[in-house]
């Protein structure tokens, strides 16, 4: 009986340890970490605003490529294990399930400017990719892009699958007195996918695109 004891103590203690350490998913090597964060993040449902430097702008990173099932470890914990360091992670409270991802400070001057008055056409209300080219043309990001010695990559060729319906997620005709940030996570909200802000120092350029579900412009 001694012994049998033993072997269910043992036994436990092993379970424990499995269930205790499952949630945490082995963390990917260093340049694959911003894909696997946009990956793990559409597993778990969840819109985010991600602000990061690369070595090269052009290629897109797609949110919805893979899925698979959530580990019930608060957004916030994992992020901040994934990036230990030059990361600050914020849950907005406004928008429960919008995560906002910045690493090593990038875009902080660009996105904290205001704009007094934001209008948008039928389009860009409808599709989140145009509705980031508004903002990208507004006055006030690309005299912030300007101070920081940036240029835009040139965008990606899109395929337009027809008109949207009213009831397809779209935002308001008019945004007045929000910062660049503000427009950027009501647009992640709104669609329900992840905007990505990127700059790559080594070529002077900076990509903003939006990936995931809704609008229906598509890559070509």
């Amino acid at each position: 009986m001694t012994r049998y004891r033993h072997h269910l103590s043992v036994l436990g203690v092993a379970l424990l340890a499995t269930l205790t350490t499952l949630p945490t998913l082995a963390a990917p090597p260093e340049p694959d970490k911003v894909s696997y964060l946009m990956n793990r993040l559409a597993s778990e449902s969840l819109s985010a605003v991600i602000y990061h430097r690369a070595a090269r702008c052009d290629m897109i990173l797609q949110s919805w490529m893979i899925k698979g099932s959530p580990t019930h470890v608060p957004a916030a914990t994992w992020i901040r294990r994934l990036f230990p360091k030059d990361l600050q992670v914020e849950m907005l409270h406004s928008y429960p399930k919008v995560v906002s991802i910045r690493l090593e400070h990038v875009g902080v001057r660009v996105f904290s400017r205001k704009i007094a008055t934001l209008k948008l056409n039928r389009l860009q209300q409808y599709e989140p990719s145009v509705a980031l080219g508004a903002l990208e043309s507004t006055a006030e990001f690309r005299s912030a892009e300007k101070e920081n010695g940036l240029s835009p990559v040139f965008p990606d060729p899109f395929s337009y699958l027809g008109e949207p319906n009213e009831s397809d997620p779209h935002l308001p005709p008019e945004l007045r007195n929000v910062t660049l940030n503000q427009v950027a996570d009501l647009i992640a909200k709104t669609f329900g996918g992840v905007v990505v802000y990127q700059e790559c120092p080594s070529t002077g350029e900076f990509r903003l695109y939006y990936t995931g579900p809704g609008g229906r412009l598509r890559p070509s």
